[in-house]
C-alpha cells in the first residue's frame, strides 16, 4: 500500500515537563511511534535504519529518537514504485 506523505498522522504528545518546551512536543518518535506510524514492526524500523533506507536516529539521553521533519522528508523522497 502506498502512504502519501501529507497523510502522516501527528505522533501522540511527547511530554516535555514544561510549558516553554511545549513547541517541541511533536519533533521526536520513538522507535514504536515510529513503527506505529508507518505501520510496521519495530524490528523492521531497525532493519531498515540498519540498511541505511531510514533515517537513523538522533540520541536523546542515550535513548533513539526520530527526528520528525526527518522522518517525513523521507516519506516525501519514498519511491513510488517501492513494494
Amino acid at each position: 500500500m502506498q502512504r502519501d506523505p501529507q497523510q502522516f498522522d501527528e505522533p501522540r504528545h511527547i511530554s516535555t515537563g514544561s510549558d516553554h518546551n511545549a513547541g517541541l512536543r511533536h519533533l521526536c518518535l520513538t522507535k514504536s511511534e515510529l513503527a506505529d506510524h508507518l505501520r510496521m514492526s519495530t524490528r523492521q524500523v531497525e532493519l531498515l535504519v540498519k540498511e541505511g533506507r531510514l533515517p537513523r536516529p538522533v540520541r536523546l539521553s542515550g535513548h533513539p529518537r526520530w527526528v520528525l521533519d526527518d522522518v517525513r522528508e523521507w516519506l516525501r523522497n519514498f519511491p513510488k514504485d517501492a513494494p
